[in-house]
């Protein structure tokens, strides 16, 4: 429970710090921008962190950040004291909003640790690679980290997410396998709390915004609506909710509490909504300027972590922008985009894109399984008689998209709701138009390309889709909900009763993924509940959890160990990505996503198996100094993999450091 307050303590600090960016561009919202202040002070804060450390300093020394949080303190103080009455005044008016959206961050966050305390272990799907990289930039030494998983390499993607997660537990003391289940429940509380502050600005209604809140946070795909009572294991039902499509992956922020993954996009979906808020900043002088400044940090701050959400927030503001719904200028984002061969990760991949075969785009079934709800619900947002009226003026474009349906079925939906929304909205929610026309924007472009990558036929658009519709859930789903909302209204025509008999349960059907998930990740509770994720491993893999804790005491910077490779999902790479000591490779298709044919992969897992398995002592030497290894583990994966016989050799060669059982652990003698 002190870890769980800790966490907290401390993100209310980074709240108050850059609560003054909101205080002053954001008059229009009941919160002042309180509720986003707590994410943009994170972004902030770690991009000021990865500025200093560039000068060399050792980015988590004592001096480091004991040097700038006096810093922050004495400039907020002197901000507060300038603007006392101010403040003092508008706290009197809106104490009760604040209140209540703090409460609804506090709730959401003890509800997401108390679900990740009972399943807390660091394995399964890609939590030990979110791991490895959460340790590596927790404990680097230089910017950017060691990649854990290619000894000799830097993590060259990915690790900005993860240094946004890793600051508040250097601050609050919080170690790292605890702070991963602290921070995956911190940054969904946070997309719930800021959910709700944006619709809260439309509603006027903390009870109203709260629902929006939660269908963003805990609302799913209708897929397991397919399979209740079927002969379907829950598991598979619930993976494969994000996979209704086929050959593609679209996870929403409820998958990603439920499996456990801390991954940058996850980390990085906030900030869009911050984004979303401050185009709607004050019009001129000092505020606008600041909005500006906003804007681009945030935008900085995407692409160094998920440069995928760069798509979402660009086509956001220039659909805002198009719709007059924000009176920053044209040119807000030009210097970020200016910084962009400055800021784009270094990586082996190309960017090039190329069309979606016709046979391989979105079956419409599969799509209103994922999307329907929302889509539905969206036409809330349009006002009848203009609706009427663009039908009647535009119906030819309308008939072209029916006909595309049988080319491309999702696309044209998705574009003929946009049509429908831009021109018959009620231009009281113009914002929210544009937000959801964005999502749809965000929808379309993967049925029509996709970025290439390492993924093979049929799964060539699998990664397009899965970023671009993660970065599309909350766009369409606040909006829907607003629209919601709005059919939910005391009834003026006869239809509308009948209408709203039948939306309840529709809204109601989005919440039986995390009622069945919930009851599936219970299943997995660990005796006693707990938010150390290494600790809970003991259960499964108590050899190899003893030989990590034994060497992470031992452990000097810049060391190296040798594990056994393996395949992507696997325990390969435990020691590695639990204890932050680089190994030659961990999961080799990742790293080759990440990096193309730049570093030889193949080479490298052939010198690893001829390390455990040769007979000569001299080609062991060579490879041993080549890879500059300090620490050879021999543990699960090992045995697994090369039998429980070692080379005769070793007893000679090698110091045997710590052993138990089968399981031991070599000193490398290097000259």
């Amino acid at each position: 429970m002190n870890l769980f307050l800790a966490y907290y303590l401390v993100g209310l600090f980074f709240l108050v710090i850059a609560f003054p960016f909101g205080f002053h561009t954001l008059p229009h919202q009941p919160d002042r921008g309180w509720a986003a202040a707590r994410v943009l002070g994170i972004c902030l804060a770690a991009l000021l962190h990865r500025a200093l450390a560039s000068t060399g300093l050792e980015p988590w020394s004592t001096v480091m950040l004991a040097t700038a949080l006096p810093l922050a303190l004495v400039a907020w103080l002197a901000w507060a004291l300038r603007h006392r009455l101010a403040i003092i005044r508008w706290f009197r008016g809106s104490w009760k909003t604040l209140l209540g959206l703090e409460l609804v961050f506090v709730c959401t966050f003890a509800a997401a640790a108390v679900l990740t305390a009972h399943d807390p272990a660091i394995h399964g799907t890609e939590r030990l690679m979110d791991f490895a990289i959460l340790q590596a930039t927790g404990a680097a030494q230089a910017f950017p980290p060691v990649d854990p998983w290619l000894a000799g390499e830097t993590l060259n993607y990915y690790w900005f997410g993860h240094h946004m997660a890793a600051l508040p537990g250097a601050l609050g003391g919080i170690p790292t396998p605890v702070l991963y289940n602290l921070a995956l429940a911190g940054w969904f509380a946070m997309l719930v709390q800021l959910g709700c502050a944006l619709l809260l600005t439309t509603t006027g209604s903390l009870r109203q915004s709260l629902l929006g809140g939660l269908v963003l946070g805990f609302g799913g795909s209708l897929y397991p609506w397919l399979h209740l009572g079927g002969p379907d294991t829950l598991d598979s039902v619930l993976f494969e909710s994000a996979r209704a499509i086929p050959g593609t992956i679209t996870e929403f922020p409820a998958y990603s509490l439920f499996t456990g993954d801390l991954h940058a996009h996850v980390l990085l979906l906030p900030a869009v909504l911050c984004f979303l808020l401050w185009l709607q900043a004050d019009r001129a002088g000092v505020p606008r300027a600041i909005a500006l400044l906003v804007l681009n940090l945030l935008l900085v701050a995407t692409t160094l972590g998920n440069p995928w959400n760069l798509a979402a927030m660009l086509t956001l503001f220039a659909v805002i922008w198009a719709l007059r719904c924000t009176a920053l200028p044209w040119w807000s984002c030009l210097p970020t985009l200016a910084m962009l061969p400055l800021l784009w990760p270094v990586s082996g991949q190309g960017v090039a894109l190329a069309w979606v075969p016709y046979h391989q785009t979105s079956p419409l079934p599969d799509f209103l399984l994922q999307w329907g709800v929302p889509a539905l619900l969206l036409l809330g947002l349009l006002e009848s008689n203009a609706a009427r009226a663009a039908l009647r003026r535009w119906w030819p474009l309308f008939l072209a998209l029916a006909a595309l349906m049988a080319i491309t079925p999702a696309a044209a939906l998705c574009l003929a709701l946009s049509l429908l929304l831009l021109m018959g909205h009620d231009r009281r929610w113009s914002p929210w138009v544009a937000a959801a026309i964005s999502g749809l924007l965000l929808l379309t472009l993967p049925e029509l390309v996709y970025i290439k990558d390492g993924y093979p036929p049929p799964y060539q658009r699998m990664n397009t889709v899965f970023k671009f519709s993660y970065a599309a859930w909350p766009l369409l789903v606040l909006p829907a909900m607003l629209g919601a909302l709005r059919l939910l209204e005391p009834p003026g025509r006869r239809l509308t009763l009948a209408f709203r008999a039948a939306l309840l349960p529709l809204i109601g059907a989005l919440f039986i993924y995390p009622a069945l998930a919930l009851s599936q990740r219970l299943q997995h509770a660990v005796p006693t509940p707990w938010w150390d994720g290494v600790a809970a491993l003991r259960f499964a893999h108590p050899g190899d959890i003893a030989l990590i804790g034994w060497l992470q005491q031992r452990l000097q910077p810049g060391d190296t160990c040798l594990e056994a490779p393996g395949e992507s999902y696997t325990w390969s790479g435990r020691v590695s990505a639990l204890t932050g000591c680089a190994t030659l490779l961990g999961w080799k298709n990742h790293q080759a996503l990440w990096r193309g044919d730049r570093v030889n992969l193949e080479q490298r897992e052939a010198d690893i198996d001829t390390l455990y398995q040769t007979d000569s002592p001299t080609e062991f030497e060579r490879l041993l100094h080549q890879y500059r290894i300090d620490w050879i583990i021999v543990g699960e994966a090992e045995i697994d993999r090369y039998g429980p016989a070692r080379p005769v050799f070793w007893a000679t060669s090698l110091e045997l450091a710590h052993g138990s059982g089968d399981s031991s652990i070599y000193r490398a003698r290097r000259l």
